[in-house]
């Protein structure tokens, strides 16, 4: 398995993610067991306070193979703490959204 890395993405290299991001990556490609094709980490242009900005979010290509069903089973190992968003043929969002800090920060 190779993990493959957008020309745009390098200002934010695996390794700034936050802790529990990469324990989400580990995951993802332990379970896809396939190459993995990183489109966006901290750069680029998303909506405001996303968590991108924070490295508490990923965006991946969909798995060659079974995407819905891989996608489905990535939510489930990672649990409430994470959203696993499919926005379509086009890219899967990962992102680290414990229930706590939701809480802490509600206005």
């Amino acid at each position: 398995m190779i993990v493959w890395i957008k020309v745009e993405c390098t200002e934010g290299v695996l390794g700034r993610l936050s802790y529990p991001m990469q324990y989400a990556f580990q995951w993802l490609c332990t379970y896809w067991a396939e190459d993995v094709y990183v489109v966006a980490i901290t750069g680029g242009e998303h909506q405001t306070l996303i968590k991108h900005y924070f490295a508490n979010a990923i965006d991946v290509l969909p798995p060659k193979e079974d995407a819905e069903r891989k996608t489905n089973r990535l939510k489930e190992l990672l649990g409430d703490d994470f959203q696993v968003l499919w926005e379509g043929e086009e890219r899967i969002h990962i992102e680290y959204s414990p229930k706590d800090f939701k809480v802490l920060f509600r206005l």
